[in-house]
This record gives structure tokens, C-alpha cells and sequence, in this order.
């Protein structure tokens, strides 16, 4: 190695340390990850983190008449609007410095409240087993959406590569999914139970997921999923791939 490569490789070295610490604003646990990272690709330049989080905010809005209007459950919808904040904040603090009012337990709050949502969607799907009643695949979807939420805002130090390929897979195969409209019409059905959520009338019913079929609502589903998958790529590639 020569001499300019050394002192470029430290000077990229030197500016992902002083990063860290010029951005108070930004978790605790994010910081203290970002010294181990070693300096590489920019995945996440302003102009996709504006561009992404654009969108996310767009596939939200999307969810609301469904809330408001009530077509399905609503806690469905919103839990889907509660992902798209959190990533469109999870995006802006990769290329932006957030505001230091909001504290250094950003992170850990966040994720102990995709902890409670997700205990919360998991103990709705089992009393619906318990009482035999069937639900709308959507839902696990849902629970494994919220589920990587968790994963996504732990410390970069409890990561593991392993792990993020196979949360990156799962995601893009969603958005597949999304895309070709596989996922719509299917239920879970326990024994002894009916279903009743698989037939198109009834996804008017209070208690199922509903999603319209159109594309603008497959593109928004789809780009959800792509979103995450990215994240996870472009955070675990930031700490390197090792499994």
C-alpha cells in the first residue's frame, strides 16, 4: 500500500468518526456503530434518502382513507402508516443530522414500540385461532413487517449478516408478491373453522385486512418492502457482510 492510499484511508477514517461525533442528534447506538464501520459506498446519498422518504410518506397518505373510511381494520392500516414514519426517519438520519431536542434514546424507543405493536398483532392473530375463526394472509405480512422493524432499530453490534440476507430476501420476495398479486384471497384457517375472509365480499369485513387490488395500492405495498429490504442492505453493507 502506498503512502497517498494509507493517507486517504485514513482521512476517509478520520471523517466517518468525525461524523459520528458532530451529530448529537442521532442515537447513541447509531453513533458508537458508526466508528466500526469501515469507510466505503455512500448507500444512502441525500438525493435517494429525500427521494425514498418522498415516497414512503406517499405509500402512508395512502393507507389513511382506508383508516378513516374504516374498509378493513384500521389498526391494519395504521400499522402499516407507523412502519412508513419510522423508515422515513430511519432515511433522513442517514444523510441528515436530526434535531438534538429529540434526544439519544430515539432508536431504543422505537424499537421497543415495534416490540409492543408486534406482540400486539401476534396476540390478535392467536385469540382469532383460539376462537377458530380464520384471517387474511395479510396479516402475517404485516407481523413480519413489524417484527423487522425491531431488528432494524437494535445497535449495528447486534446485527447479524446471516440474518439481514435473510430478512433482505424475504423482503423482496413481498414486493414480488406485491407485484404479481399472490398474496390476495388467501387465509389462515384453524381447524374446525370456516373461512371467511378469502372471498372478495367479505373484505369489507371490520375484522380483516382489506387492500384494494388496483396498482397504485400493489406499487405502494411493493415499494414498502423494497424499502426495508434496501435498508437492511445498505446498513449491513456499511458494516460489512460478514456472516
Amino acid at each position: 500500500m502506498t503512502a497517498l492510499q494509507m493517507t486517504t484511508d485514513q482521512v476517509q477514517g478520520n471523517a466517518m468518526i468525525t461524523l459520528a461525533d458532530e451529530m448529537p442528534g442521532m442515537p447513541m447506538e447509531m453513533q458508537s456503530d458508526m466508528h466500526e464501520m469501515a469507510p466505503g459506498i455512500d448507500w444512502f446519498p441525500p438525493w435517494l434518502t429525500i427521494l425514498v422518504s418522498i415516497l414512503l410518506l406517499g405509500a402512508a397518505l395512502h393507507h389513511v382513507p382506508c383508516v378513516i373510511r374504516g374498509h378493513g381494520n384500521r389498526w391494519f392500516h395504521l400499522g402499516h402508516i407507523v412502519m412508513c414514519l419510522s423508515m422515513i426517519y430511519m432515511y433522513l438520519i442517514m444523510s441528515f443530522r436530526p434535531p438534538e431536542s429529540w434526544g439519544p434514546d430515539v432508536s431504543r424507543a422505537q424499537m421497543w414500540f415495534f416490540v409492543v405493536i408486534s406482540a400486539l398483532v401476534l396476540a390478535y392473530l392467536v385469540s382469532l385461532l383460539a376462537r377458530r375463526r380464520s384471517f387474511s394472509l395479510l396479516w402475517l405480512l404485516l407481523l413480519a413487517q413489524q417484527a423487522g422493524m425491531i431488528y432494524m432499530w437494535l445497535p449495528m453490534a447486534s446485527w447479524s449478516g446471516l440474518l439481514s440476507v435473510v430478512l433482505i430476501v424475504w423482503f423482496v420476495a413481498e414486493a414480488i408478491g406485491w407485484l404479481s398479486d399472490i398474496f390476495r384471497g388467501y387465509s389462515v384457517v384453524p381447524p374446525g373453522a370456516g373461512s371467511d375472509t378469502g372471498s372478495e365480499h367479505s373484505h369489507t369485513a371490520g375484522d380483516d385486512a382489506y387492500l384494494p387490488s388496483g396498482w397504485p395500492d400493489r406499487l405502494a405495498m411493493a415499494f414498502m418492502a423494497l424499502s426495508m429490504a434496501y435498508m437492511f442492505f445498505g446498513m449491513q453493507g456499511m458494516a460489512g457482510f460478514s456472516l
